[in-house]
């Protein structure tokens, strides 16, 4: 029966199956299963035929040390030979993957497939080896979408993008740091980065002359940290729209008891988000392009806790739009 179908409408389920994704992901399948493209694919030779190249489209890359120039080498061949084009990738890095000198070869291999959307991934506390990169001739210039899942380390951003990032799109995701400051004997290691920059935030705004949205979140970052990306958010020459989230995925209820007269563990850290909240508001007033804030924490701070942005309005819970007009002299904008 599936054998009778014609091309175009197997192509169809193909594209409803393997609808296109803004970013690859390291994850692992849920439940250890495989994508449904991938089960339809072994159904029979035909859908194997019409399936094959979407299979390869999106790809995972596992990088460590025992890596060498040789495995990246053959993954080329591989694609090469079958004639597959990779537009997304994810790469996780591993502890000094790069021992054996490979990030050249990994950047020419990005550069050979116009790579448009790339992941990048590092486990908090692993690290890389720098490599000097200021002659590689290659340069990706046509990503779109750029994703950094805790990289700490502005080595491997540098070494890929350097000199300029084209990307209009790029989402940081800078983890969870709750047991970093809360648990008795903190691993001195991981609390170091609870107060550095993010990894985007060592590189030079000029990097990324063209990004209009940023994306960050994080789940109970320091003050510091915060303060130290601002700067960086405020330098982007193009930024139109920033969101942001510093209690992600943490529905916080609290009473004002429980932050200032009474306070407990969840209160203390939150005071440091109504810190880094005020700070917010202080930098985007003074982003003459920016047009868009949007609050993507459950608890939204501006809403009686700090003094929200004085030249945005508040259109929908959390989502901010800069006022046309001048905004010298105005009221703080309630919500």
């Amino acid at each position: 029966m599936l054998d009778r179908l014609a091309n175009e409408l197997i192509l169809n389920i193909i594209e409803f199956l393997c609808p296109p994704q803004v970013f690859s992901t390291t994850d692992p399948y849920p439940n250890s299963l495989p994508p449904p493209l991938k089960s339809l694919s072994r159904c029979s030779r035909r859908f194997y035929t019409l399936s094959f190249p979407y299979l390869f489209s999106s790809i995972r890359l596992r990088l460590h040390d025992s890596h060498t120039l040789n495995e990246i080498a053959n993954l080329r061949q591989f694609l090469a030979q079958n004639h597959l084009r990779v537009q997304t990738i994810a790469i996780s890095f591993g502890h000094y993957w790069n021992s054996g000198k490979v990030g050249k070869e990994l950047k020419k291999f990005l550069w050979e497939h116009h790579i448009i959307s790339l992941s990048l991934h590092q486990t908090r506390g692993d690290q890389s080896v720098r490599e000097k990169c200021a002659k590689w001739s290659y340069v990706l210039e046509h990503i779109q979408s750029l994703r950094l899942s805790t990289i700490d380390d502005d080595g491997d951003l540098k070494m890929l993008l350097l000199r300029q990032c084209p990307a209009t799109y790029v989402v940081i995701e800078d983890g969870n740091f709750r047991e970093e400051v809360t648990r008795t004997n903190p691993i001195p290691e991981l609390l170091s980065h609870h107060d550095v920059r993010p990894a985007i935030a060592q590189t030079k705004p000029a990097l990324f002359p063209n990004l209009t949205r940023l994306e960050y979140s994080a789940c109970w970052p320091s003050l510091n940290r915060v303060v130290l990306l601002l700067e960086f958010v405020a330098k982007l020459p193009a930024l139109r729209r920033f969101e942001i989230a510093l209690m992600d995925g943490e529905e916080v209820v609290l009473k004002d008891t429980d932050i200032w007269f009474r306070p407990t563990p969840e209160g203390i850290l939150y005071r440091g988000v109504i810190s880094a909240y005020a700070r917010l508001g202080t930098v985007v007033d003074e982003m003459d392009v920016l047009e868009v804030l949007e609050v993507r924490d459950s608890r939204v701070p501006f809403h009686g806790d700090t003094t929200p942005p004085r030249c945005f309005v508040e259109f929908e819970k959390g989502l901010y739009r800069r006022m046309d007009r001048k905004c010298d002299d105005l009221a703080p904008v309630g919500s």
